[in-house]
């Protein structure tokens, strides 16, 4: 028995021994290329994709999933591609990590909440949003808050629409600069 056990021993040092270099030779390296979708049929074939979850809870919206994978493994500067129309839900999303917000082909940001009452994004870090519209869906009374800016770092949008919204951009008590260029906005 004593040698039975010995055996045991040494052979389940082994294994531990050499799986380990194993696993962490095989494991990748995040990019700084993530992508935000509705579904996970939208994610096919997307590495570091994340999409929506059920219940309407901060953790359940893919957006925030993808700024704390950023945030997490220390990607700032990541390209944060909105792939389609994607929704976010009720609460806010809080960027709060330097990333690039981009627009894919046809990428626009809207809302599937009917709960109006928040906006719909705060920036609070060196962010550039990119190729995007962005409004608040069936909202309308009241219509939701686009992009609220309270950044000490510099925030720029370029080539968005923004639309149908209560106020498309309130920037407050930011000391970064806010450049807002080759966009438009309406109807708001």
């Amino acid at each position: 028995r004593k040698g039975i056990f010995c055996f045991a021993v040494v052979l389940l040092i082994l294994l531990v021994a050499f799986a380990a270099p194993v696993g962490l030779s095989n494991a990748q390296t995040p990019t700084m290329d993530i992508y935000v979708a509705n579904t996970i049929d939208q994610c096919a074939g997307k590495p570091q994709c994340f999409y929506n979850d059920d219940p309407d809870t901060p953790q359940a919206v893919a957006l925030n999933k993808a700024i704390n994978f950023a945030r997490n493994n220390a990607l700032g500067g990541a390209r944060i591609h909105i792939i389609s129309a994607y929704d976010i839900k009720t609460n806010t999303v809080t960027i709060d990590f330097p990333v690039n917000l981009i627009g894919e082909v046809g990428g626009w940001l809207s809302t599937s909440s009917s709960d109006c009452s928040q906006p719909m994004l705060l920036i609070t870090s060196d962010v550039t949003i990119r190729n995007l519209t962005i409004t608040d869906g069936s909202c309308s009374n009241p219509s939701r808050d686009l992009l609220v800016i309270q950044s000490p770092f510099d925030v720029t949008i370029e080539n968005v629409t923004l639309e149908h919204g209560n106020n498309a951009i309130t920037h407050k008590n930011g000391l970064g600069d806010l450049l807002v260029r080759f966009s438009e906005i309406k109807n708001n």
